[in-house]
């Protein structure tokens, strides 16, 4: 298959599938997968039936078509019985000539005019779209969001409860109560409109073009449009076809079929009329609707369209499976857990308490309220959202799409990458590695970065050339944008073999001049039974009449056609010596995992017999010949991708095991992966052969690597097979099925690893989906892959994962850090509460103070810490274990009963300030919170000199203290942004390069500015202008804390491991 016509073929493998189809269609290859597991299960239990008898004793029942999954059974027919039967549909109206299928007449037009009617167009029918609304509602229905209605409601709920009081309504519990609402709403609609473009991207990828199909009817050959195919029309195939419906194979000239997509198979499969199983999806007389015929040419009868082929009935049987929920979606509902668990907790101990200590019923529900609300970190939503979001758009530029925006910290938790080989971790394209010529191996260059060492002044290699150049059929492209291109950029007309030779001799003189040099003659084409391919060429210059016979193919076969060599341009006998050296090369060319070809040339002589009487009519030649003269060897192999290597050795040093599962070879497999590094040590049979042992007597501590195979799994690997291969970090699996994919993440999963799966094809899908987040290819990914992917390479390059494991280590780090900071105010929120209902002091922090903290003070520099680089360990450290929760009680104990405790006393002492300044001093305010100081009627109160102060007095002197309150906590979050900028690091080795982060505080300072000396501001939020002696007072508290806070970092680092600090305190 030609290099345009795969990416023809990757761009179009879904264009049938409607657009709402693909939304859902990642379900597909799974039970693909399944159906075709199930079916060979039912085919070994007939067998088994049949063996005990029980076919014998009574015919089974017949199988309702709604309960069968696949019921095509045209492939057990023969052609000749095709022709005759009427079972399941009637294909004598099919007119097949069993004889010469070529010349069957096919339906008559009337026929299949009613067969239309009756089985309706060849396509396939969209399921009913998820409406946006409905989108939208899940949004509301999340933990967190709940936890905020909840509050909000709460809050509500108190404003009823004071207007059944003394007649003064508290309205800020009911502006905390909408605006909390709000907050849920806003928080539902980013996200959504956030998906949502990730999902308008993703529409950029469809590509529908129309299909049309070759026909016989009539007798006529005609060309429609796939979608009026019926079953019983005799289709033709040919290279390069996306075949449009279930056919079974009448007639075939060397057919094969690329299933890649759909099914898994790297290689193209052959086809032919004779059924070689009796699982329709394993025969090799049935091709199927979506693949593509990668190589020759074939006729056949549709047996099935539009909903009723497997694609069809993959699509109807798909059963949506819950998609998993991401570490961070798990670590934010265990987060919300914990602080619900903890406010309801503190809530329902002082409800108690406060009833006990005869508190008013509607005074001690709006404190408990309060305690709830205080507890709840209303920006964290927003904050989480946007800190996603910011982190995907830095990916993006990076070459990785996010379509989910969880997805991003759950590529930083991941300890096991289970990646597909072929264009992820290779180039995607066959490249010539080595070329063998007098009797050495000689290296070529695969990247950039590598020379080879082979001369072309060699005669030996000019006659190779000569032989690869000539001997081929591969053409460049011959649009001007294709020729303008780099060679190993151009697209070829050829299979990936030449494809790879004409780009590597390219370069040393023109394929196409070359060839106009050599007159073509006559050719043998290459045919899987052959395994080789014969050219006949006129010799470059006119006047020598001699004929010029070039082969190239197995290089056993060719070998044997072979009795003389070239060595250094002349001409010698094949020993003993040169085949040894040829059979020695082949072989470690082999081992290396490359594919290889062999080359001989033979010159007629112009007074040849053969030549006198028959020309160069190969049919009549004696061809091929068995005196050939061996030229050399070509080794080809899909070379790894620049920078995979590194990016590989990087993920080790991250604690990260990269596994490679692909459908190739053992042995391509292998070799690839000891290139990338993927595979460093000794495998158990490596081990074995050089100690001439038995693999039973390898102890395990001898190797370090594994290399297992889809057989080997087929057999059956029991669990304690599987402990030990997946004890190894150094793990190859190859000639896996879509299946067999799915079962290795499972087992990977069970065994507690975070997977990340790369794919790019239909049968990736399944193991797309169940992983904990799933990666496919931009550029040759299937829209199904796509749609099942959680992320997208754009660039198709593994080296990309990194950026994003660096990205998700550091966005875990970093909403952790902003959790740290917005909960320190917590505490600081709730204690005012709490010393209210047990020591009736007046309160010190109102709920729109705690509204403005929450939602205006905090946010910002909450959000600044999505621009937090990283920390320069980031990428040393090994995968977050799952017990290293967002919130833990480390960092429960650090933000409120650390430095929550120093911001809390920082406030109270300020509020105490205000309160002495006008000659309350702290012992007055015992007992003074029932019935002065409050916003909801107060009497009158002497002060420490015995002068009565009012009810407006009064409330002005408590709103500056808390607004006292309020400037100390927030000035001293200024100090706790450094502190929590780094888990374990001083922040001074942080340094101070997030300019986000320096913005948020000049930004903090003029909110609070704002919200305390605009005039008439102060009415609504409830604040009073406080003097600039409040604005230096917090300076002491926060250097207090972030000594104390260096000096615990300092502590933990240098204690050694498992330490008290690290134990303890570190979150």
């Amino acid at each position: 298959m030609s290099d345009a016509q795969s990416q023809n073929f990757r761009d179009s493998v879904e264009q049938d599938l409607p657009d709402d189809l693909r939304r859902t269609s990642k379900d597909m290859p799974r039970v693909y997968a399944e159906m075709r597991y199930r079916k060979e299960e039912e085919i070994q239990k007939h067998s088994r039936d049949i063996q005990r008898g029980a076919s014998k004793k009574s015919a089974p029942a017949p199988v309702s078509a709604k309960k069968k999954e696949i019921d095509i059974d045209e492939h057990l027919l023969t052609v000749a019985e095709m022709a005759h039967t009427t079972h399941p549909l009637d294909y004598t109206k099919s007119r097949i000539n069993p004889n010469s299928p070529n010349t069957s007449q096919g339906l008559s037009s009337a026929e299949a005019q009613e067969r239309l009617n009756k089985f309706g167009q060849n396509k396939l029918t969209p399921p009913r779209p998820v409406p946006a609304i409905v989108k939208i509602i899940k949004q509301f229905i999340e933990l967190f969001p709940l936890l905020l209605l909840f509050g909000g409601a709460l809050c509500l709920l108190a404003f009823f409860l004071s207007m059944g009081g003394d007649g003064n309504l508290q309205y800020d519990n009911l502006y905390l109560g909408i605006i909390l609402i709000l907050v849920v709403f806003i928080q539902a609609f980013f996200t959504y409109f956030q998906e949502a473009k990730s999902s308008k991207i993703m529409e950029g990828f469809k590509n529908m073009v129309p299909v049309n199909a070759v026909l016989l009817r009539d007798g006529q050959q005609i060309t429609l449009d796939a979608k009026y195919c019926v079953p019983g029309d005799i289709i033709r195939v040919k290279s390069g076809d996306k075949v449009p419906a279930d056919v079974r194979i009448l007639s075939c000239n060397d057919l094969k079929v690329n299933n890649s997509s759909l099914t898994g198979e790297s290689e193209p499969q052959t086809r032919a009329p004779e059924s070689s199983h009796a699982n329709p999806l394993e025969t090799a007389n049935l091709v199927f609707f979506g693949s593509f015929i990668a190589n020759g040419s074939g006729i056949g009868v549709i047996v099935r369209t539009g909903d009723n082929t497997v694609m069809g009935n993959i699509a109807k049987l798909a059963s949506s499976t819950g998609n998993e929920k991401t570490p961070l979606r798990i670590e934010i509902e265990y987060f919300v857990w914990v602080i619900t668990a903890l406010a309801l907790g503190i809530g329902a101990v002082f409800l108690v308490l406060g009833l006990a200590l005869g508190q008013g019923i509607v005074t001690v529900i709006v404190s408990t309220i309060g305690i709830i609300v205080a507890n709840v970190p209303e920006g964290l939503p927003l904050t989480v959202t946007v800190a996603l979001t910011l982190t995907s758009q830095r990916m993006a530029k990076k070459n990785v799409l996010v379509k989910n925006l969880e997805s991003v910290e759950t590529l930083g938790s991941t300890t096991t990458i289970c990646s597909d080989k072929t264009g992820t971790l290779t180039q995607n394209r066959m490249t010539v590695s080595h070329v063998f010529y007098d009797r050495a191996i000689f290296k070529c260059s695969t990247n950039p970065a590598e020379k080879g060492n082979w001369r072309k002044e060699d005669p030996s290699f000019q006659a190779l050339q000569r032989v690869a150049s000539l001997c081929s059929t591969a053409v460049f492209m011959p649009d001007e944008a294709n020729i303008a291109l780099p060679v190993s950029m151009r697209k070829v007309e050829g299979d990936a073999s030449e494809t790879a030779l004409v780009k590597f001799f390219q370069p040393i003189r023109d394929i196409n001049e070359y060839r106009a040099s050599f007159q073509l003659q006559s050719n043998i084409p290459f045919n899987s039974k052959n395994k080789w391919q014969l050219h006949i060429h006129d010799m470059e210059d006119s006047n020598d009449k001699r004929k010029l016979l070039l082969m190239k193919g197995a290089p056993e076969r060719v070998l044997k056609m072979c009795s003389k060599i070239m060595i250094d341009g002349e001409i010698e006998d094949l020993d003993a010596q040169s085949k040894r050296s040829i059979d020695n090369a082949i072989l470690k060319l082999g081992q290396m995992g490359e594919r290889v070809l062999g080359f001989c040339q033979h010159i007629y002589p112009e007074d040849d017999p053969e030549i006198q009487q028959f020309g160069t009519n190969v049919e009549k030649l004696s061809v091929p010949r068995n005196d050939m003269v061996f030229v050399g060897l070509t080794a080809m192999i899909d070379p790894p991708r620049e920078g995979v290597k590194e990016a590989v050795e990087i993920c080790g040093t991250a604690g990260i095991q990269v596994i490679m599962v692909t459908g190739d070879h053992k042995v391509t497999a292998h070799a690839i992966a000891k290139s990338i590094g993927i595979i460093k040590g000794k495998t158990i049979e490596e081990v074995a052969a050089e100690k001439g042992i038995d693999v039973a007597q390898v102890g395990e501590d001898e190797y370090s690597a594994y290399v297992v195979t889809g057989d080997d799994i087929a057999k059956g690997i029991s669990q304690e097979e599987w402990d030990r291969i997946l004890s190894k970090r150094e793990i190859v699996f190859a000639r896996t099925s879509p299946q067999q994919k799915l079962k290795i993440v499972s087992e990977c999963q069970a065994r507690g690893a975070v997977v990340a799966v790369t794919g790019d094809g239909v049968n990736d899908s399944p193991a797309l989906k169940k992983a904990d987040i799933g990666i496919s290819m931009g550029i040759t990914g299937t829209e199904v892959s796509k749609e099942a992917a959680d992320m997208i390479l754009m660039d198709d390059n593994f080296a990309s994962i990194v950026n994003g494991v660096n990205e998700g280590r550091t966005i875990f780090d970093n909403i952790k850090k902003a959790i740290a900071y917005i909960l320190i105010s917590n505490f600081a929120q709730l204690i005012p509460f709490l010393v209210f209902v047990t020591l009736n002091i007046p309160l010190a922090l109102g709920t729109i103070m705690i509204l403005c903290i929450d939602l205006g003070t905090d946010i910002l520099p909450a959000i600044s810490f999505s621009y937090e680089p990283p920390e320069s360990d980031i990428m040393m450290r090994p995968p977050r274990s799952k017990d290293d929760h967002l919130v833990n009680a480390q960092m429960i104990g650090w933000a409120y009963m650390t430095v929550g405790v120093i911001s809390t006393l920082a406030g109270f002492y300020a509020y105490f300030v205000v309160f002495a300044q006008n000659s309350f001093p702290p012992p007055m305010l015992f007992g003074a919170g029932a019935n002065h100081f409050t916003l909801a009627g107060s009497k009158p109160i002497k002060n420490m000199f015995g002068e009565t102060i009012g009810e407006d007095t009064q409330i002005d002197i408590l709103l500056t203290a808390q607004t006292a309150y309020f400037l100390m906590v927030v000035l001293c979050k200024i100090g706790n942004l450094f502190m929590a900028r780094t888990r374990r690091n001083s922040f001074i080795q942080q340094g101070l390069k997030n300019s986000s982060m320096s913005a948020s505080i000049l930004a903090v300072i003029a909110l609070c500015i704002v919200f305390i000396y605009i005039p008439g501001l102060g009415l609504f939020l409830q604040t009073r202008p406080v003097p600039f002696l409040f604005w230096v007072l917090p300076i002491p508290f926060a250097l207090f804390e972030l000594s104390l806070e260096e000096l615990r970092k300092f502590m933990i680092r240098n204690e050694g491991e498992n330490g008290f600090f690290e134990a303890y305190t570190y979150w």
